[in-house]
């Protein structure tokens, strides 16, 4: 029944990516999602079925699935089934001559791939000899797909720019509640996490804002900056704990018996208070009343991914990942007769998605949103133009405790501005209050409640800008979101 090549490949060079058609039903092998299962139920090529192959001399090869170097391995080395995991000495199969051009895969204990009732069905690695259900059509080169990555032209180097956070147990520091943290703080963290990291890295976009993330979590100017980390630390808990408090979510959805629990889209936007006193950022959620995809949602995400280049929270059934890729999948055939490839169905797109669940690896999913969640920067530019622009119209308070000061700002702020205004204020503050406090041993706590006044409008020159003076040494009350010395 064949043997295995010695000292020459049996692939050639030019094949660097395979699928593997069953020889009994034309079914391919898949790795649904890219995320771990691997069965033989596909009946068309796509992301799941395609792997990049390795091959070496001796005979052996290696497929990867996705960016995280995540290989088919046979669990044990063979005598159960077959997973995506770290490559190791398990990874590696023989490539064993069959019948009509046929291979089979024989794993590192001797056993060999087989496709139970040739196809259709499950995949295990427990066969002593290759028979019929245990060949395999190795079809070179699927057609590669058009995919775009945010920021970045390569998968890897996408998949390694983004944060793979997690949410946090309920009654598990510092979360307080019975709930889990929620998905929808975690989708966010991830987002700015991936701002504060992309900028470190050069991506010039983001560089300004490498205060989006602060050593433990902290914020205002004075706070030690930080680069976000890969993974969930107890900086980033406290970043995800704040961004569930600022949206109230404790629970209006409710939560499972064990603690899961779906943040509700309708409160998504009000984790803009995360970004008062670090940078002039915002979050923007759009999303469908009744949760369900709609073309307008799904063409959203296309443009943020495709046009912009920009990483985005999908809302994907009970779910927020984070989508940092997007293609244009034509599903393909192989036909053995012609030995071509073949359209088989229309233009599907499927997402590069950062689950949120603390994986290290990405996975590939259809396209659906009913949210579309983005992080939005305002340039540093535009908040130094209004605050040169401001003057002090009137005051209310005394040397110390509760101070409102009233600034007329001629270069107008928009009524969707909050966030520069935040940053405006703080500006203010340094320029207007802070020298005077200073020889006494003071500091202002700018106040949330700050303002930007305005009946229903598109423009306005008002300003208010609330703050709480004290001596250094006392803490700031709650509701400050900079401390300004």
């Amino acid at each position: 029944l064949g043997a295995p090549s010695k000292g020459k490949a049996l692939l050639p060079a030019s094949c660097k990516t395979v699928a593997l058609r069953t020889s009994v039903k034309g079914n391919y092998l898949r790795a649904l999602e890219r995320k771990g299962e691997i069965d033989a139920r596909a009946d068309k090529v796509g992301v799941w079925e395609t792997f990049d192959l390795t091959q070496k001399s001796d005979g052996t090869i290696a497929l990867r699935a996705g960016p995280a170097n995540r290989y088919v391995s046979a669990v044990a080395g063979g005598g159960s089934s077959l997973i995506l995991r770290d490559i190791g000495s398990f990874g590696w199969f023989k490539l064993v001559s069959q019948p009509g051009g046929t291979f089979a895969l024989r794993s590192s204990n001797g056993k060999y791939v087989s496709a139970k009732n040739g196809g259709g069905d499950v995949v295990t690695v427990d066969r002593d000899v290759a028979s019929t259900w245990e060949r395999f059509q190795v079809a070179c080169n699927p057609p590669a797909p058009p995919v775009y990555f945010a920021d970045l032209k390569d998968e890897a180097t996408a998949w390694s720019y983004q944060r793979k956070y997690e949410q946090i147990d309920g009654n598990t520091s510092p979360n307080r509640s019975p709930c889990a943290s929620g998905c929808g703080a975690t989708a966010w963290a991830m987002l700015i996490g991936y701002v504060d990291y992309a900028g470190s890295q050069g991506v010039s976009k983001y560089r300004p804002f490498d205060r989006s993330y602060l050593s433990q979590g902290g914020r205002g100017r004075f706070a030690v900056n930080a680069l976000a980390p890969e993974f969930n630390d107890r900086g980033v808990k406290n970043m995800t704990v704040e961004i569930r408090d600022a949206m109230n979510d404790w629970g209006v959805s409710g939560c499972a018996p064990n603690g899961e629990r779906f943040t509700h889209p309708s409160i998504m936007a009000q984790s803009n208070q995360y970004f008062w006193g670090r940078v002039p950022g915002r979050v923007i959620a759009d999303y469908d009343g009744l949760l369900v995809s709609t073309s307008a949602g799904t063409s959203k995400v296309l443009h943020t991914l495709r046009t912009r280049r920009q990483p985005i929270a999908i809302g994907m059934h009970n779910h927020y990942p984070v989508g940092f890729g997007i293609r244009s999948v034509t599903p393909r055939r192989w036909d053995p007769s012609g030995k071509k490839w073949v359209s088989a169905g229309s233009v599907e797109w499927m997402v590069d998605a950062n689950w949120g669940w603390g994986e290290k690896f990405s996975r590939s999913v259809p396209l659906y949103s009913f949210l579309q969640g983005t992080v939005e920067m305002s340039p540093y530019s535009r908040v130094s133009d209004v605050a040169k622009a401001c003057s002090l119209r009137s005051k209310s308070g005394g040397a110390t405790g509760r101070v409102d000061r009233d600034y007329k700002c001629t270069t107008q702020l928009k009524n969707d501005e909050r966030h520069v205004a935040m940053e405006v204020a703080a500006d203010l503050v340094m320029r207007d209050v802070v020298p005077g406090l200073r020889s006494k041993n003071q500091k202002a706590c700018l106040l949330k409640s700050t303002d930007v006044q305005c009946a229903p409008c598109n423009t306005t020159d008002r300003l208010i800008v609330r703050m709480d003076i004290r001596s250094k040494t006392q803490g700031c009350p709650s509701g400050t979101i900079n401390e300004l010395r």
